[in-house]
């Protein structure tokens, strides 16, 4: 065995065993996770943009399947788009000094009934105003939680495009 050999061996060995005595000496790391009741979360705990994507994804899916005229579906993404809001509605959260929790029983929980109401005494057509109307509060939303910035528009395509929503 060479010199080089041996000194690279010796060097492993060396650093090794130093990360044997510090990781020794270091207090334990927990590999679990533990996923909270959403009605059990702390304020801190909530992934505001996490909700807001599960907004969007609702508010996509619901366009498609209102403007195919399918209201079962339609009716489902309209659901699963009040529980999410629910979720943050029960969170006193306060960001750039106003409470998300006000401003999203006001602007996207009270005017989600009239999209609803839409859905159900209207065509596809009806259902577009009323979906282009929830849209602008979903705007001043975000103008009045301090993100001018976050715009959202009329889809022009589903999130996923493996899926009919056809009636």
């Amino acid at each position: 065995m060479n010199k080089n050999n041996l000194a690279l061996i010796l060097a492993c060995l060396a650093l090794g065993l130093s990360m044997f005595a510090f990781f020794r000496n270091s207090a334990p790391v927990s590999a679990s996770v533990t996923v909270a009741d959403s009605t059990e979360m702390e304020s801190e705990e909530l992934e505001v943009a996490v909700l807001m994507q599960r907004f969007q994804w609702n508010v996509n899916k619901l366009y498609f399947a209102g403007m195919a005229n399918n209201k079962p579906l339609a009716n489902f993404y309209l659901h699963e788009l009040e529980e999410s809001m629910e979720e943050l509605a029960e969170h006193p959260i306060e960001e750039n000094g106003q409470r998300l929790d006000e401003l999203v029983r006001a602007w996207g929980l009270a005017p989600l009934e009239s999209l609803e109401d839409s859905l159900e005494k209207t065509d596809p057509k009806g259902f577009k105003l009323a979906y282009e109307a929830f849209i602008k509060n979903c705007n001043g939303c975000h103008i009045s939680s301090g993100h001018p910035y976050i715009r959202i528009v009329l889809p022009t395509q589903p999130v996923m495009d493996n899926q009919d929503f056809n009636p």
